[in-house]
């Protein structure tokens, strides 16, 4: 069975972090992981997060919290009503040069 991502939903809360709603299934072995981040075209940007998952290959849900960072220009800033907030999200595996990728997904939210 092939892994899957997909990012399903953003929603801003009153503190300024966004709720993100994703599915995933993943068979992929140890050492994989899910991970994801958000930028927005005005500059603000969310911690990146890595999310734990379960490996059997089922269709999975789950919810992260993305959290407003300091960015060198801006600060920590965060995210408000009318941002669009891109967000980037893999299960992948860090290698010496680079990540292997089992699958991603990249959507766009207008909060």
């Amino acid at each position: 069975m092939a892994n899957t991502l997909v990012l399903n939903s953003a929603t801003l809360l009153s503190d300024g972090s966004v709720e993100v709603s994703l599915t995933y299934s993943c068979t992929a072995s140890s050492g994989f992981s899910l991970g994801l981040g958000g930028t927005t075209s005005n500059g603000k940007r969310s911690d990146d997060v890595t999310v734990a998952m379960t490996r059997d290959g089922k269709t999975h849900d789950a919810t992260v919290l993305l959290k407003p960072s300091g960015g060198a220009i801006l600060g920590s800033q965060p995210f408000a009503k009318g941002d669009e907030l891109w967000i980037q999200a893999s299960i992948s595996k860090p290698m010496s040069t680079e990540s292997l990728i089992e699958a991603e997904h990249t959507k766009t939210f207008t909060l």
